[in-house]
C-alpha cells in the first residue's frame, strides 16, 4: 500500500502548475511535441539513408542502437507527457527512465561511431560517465527540480566536444551546435521558478523544444556519420 500511495504522491517543482489537478500544465505538456516530432525526422532519415542506400533492411538488427535511441526519444516524448499531465511519481518515472537509457545508449554510440575507440576505452568513459553521475549525487544536495542530475551530462558532453577538437574529428561542428544548445536549454530549466513572478508559464517548455531540436541534433549526427561510412566503402575499389 504504501509504495502504491509513493508512485501516487502528487508532484509540484514547475511554475506553470498552480494546482495538483491534471492537466494543468498546458503548455509544458503540448511542448513535448518536439521530442515525438524529433524522433519522426530522426526515423525518417534514418529509413532514407540507411535503408536507401542497402546498408540496412526492414528485418536486420544492423544499428540497433540507433533505432533504440529513436525509440527512446519518442518515449521521451510520451513519459514528459504524463509527467506533466499528472504530476505523479509514476508520470516522473516515466519521465526519467527513457532519458536514463537514451542518455546510456548515446554515450555508448558516440563512443562506438564517431570516435572509433576501442572496447576496453569504451568501457572506461562509460565508466567515467557513470561515477561522474555517482559523485554528483553523492557530494551535491539533490535539489526537488532535478537540476543537479543532469550537471554531469554537460560536463561530459564538454569533454566530448574538446575530444572531437584535439582529434579534428569531422563531427565537432555539429556536436558543438549541440552543446551550445544545451547549455541554453538547461538555463531555461533552471530559471524556471525564478521567473515564475514575472512569466507565469515559467520556462520549461523551451526546455522540452529545445531539446527536442537537440536530440535530434544528436540522431541526425550518428545517421549521418553511418551514411557517409558506407558510401566510403561503396566507392573504395575492391584490389
Amino acid at each position: 500500500m504504501q509504495i502504491w500511495e509513493w508512485l501516487n504522491a502528487k508532484v509540484n517543482i514547475h511554475c506553470e502548475r498552480t494546482s495538483l489537478a491534471a492537466f494543468d500544465e498546458p503548455v509544458n505538456i503540448i511542448s513535448n511535441v518536439s521530442f515525438i516530432l524529433a524522433a519522426f525526422l530522426a526515423w525518417r532519415l534514418f529509413v532514407k539513408l540507411l535503408r536507401a542506400d542497402g546498408s540496412i533492411s526492414r528485418h536486420t538488427p544492423k544499428y540497433a542502437d540507433i533505432r533504440v535511441q529513436i525509440l527512446m526519444v519518442f518515449l521521451i516524448g510520451v513519459g514528459s507527457f504524463l509527467f506533466h499531465s499528472y504530476a505523479t511519481m509514476w508520470g516522473a518515472l516515466l519521465d526519467i527512465f527513457p532519458i536514463f537509457c537514451y542518455m546510456c545508449l548515446f554515450v555508448y554510440s558516440f563512443l562506438k561511431r564517431i570516435t572509433l575507440t576501442s572496447q576496453y576505452n569504451m568501457v572506461l568513459v562509460f565508466v567515467g560517465f557513470v561515477a561522474l553521475n555517482l559523485g554528483f549525487k553523492f557530494v551535491l544536495p539533490v535539489a526537488p527540480d532535478g537540476n543537479v542530475s543532469y550537471l554531469p551530462l554537460i560536463i561530459f558532453f564538454l569533454g566530448l566536444i574538446i575530444y572531437l577538437y584535439i582529434t579534428n574529428n569531422p563531427s565537432l561542428e555539429n556536436m558543438l551546435y549541440g552543446f551550445i544548445l544545451a547549455l541554453i536549454s538547461f538555463v531555461f530549466r533552471k530559471v524556471d521558478m525564478d521567473v515564475c513572478e514575472y512569466f507565469p508559464i515559467g520556462t520549461h517548455f523551451l526546455w522540452h523544444t529545445l531539446n527536442g531540436v537537440l536530440l535530434y541534433i544528436l540522431l541526425r549526427e550518428l545517421i549521418v556519420v553511418e551514411h557517409r561510412k558506407h558510401k566510403k566503402l561503396q566507392l573504395t575499389p575492391n584490389l
